[in-house]
């Protein structure tokens, strides 16, 4: 099983070796670095802090409402 991020990357990988537009290269080579390097640890980060306080709270909330309080505030 995949993350979100982990097929995010693949996909942005293979639209850059299907395409033959340089700049569309260059920004997709933009969004892969990003992904590489912030976005994967961010998002480890966020299942191993999930997955904690699952332990923590004994699972007393569903991931909807784990998701709304922690990830969807304005």
């Amino acid at each position: 099983m995949k993350t979100v991020m982990q097929e995010l990357l693949e996909e942005v990988i293979a639209e850059r070796e299907g395409s033959t537009n340089v700049y569309f290269r260059e920004a997709l080579d933009f969004v892969k670095s990003a992904i590489e390097q912030d976005y994967l640890d961010k998002e480890k980060e966020q299942i191993g802090r999930a997955y904690q306080e699952g332990l923590i709270d004994g699972m007393n909330h569903s991931p909807k409402d784990y998701y709304n309080t922690t990830y969807n505030k304005q």
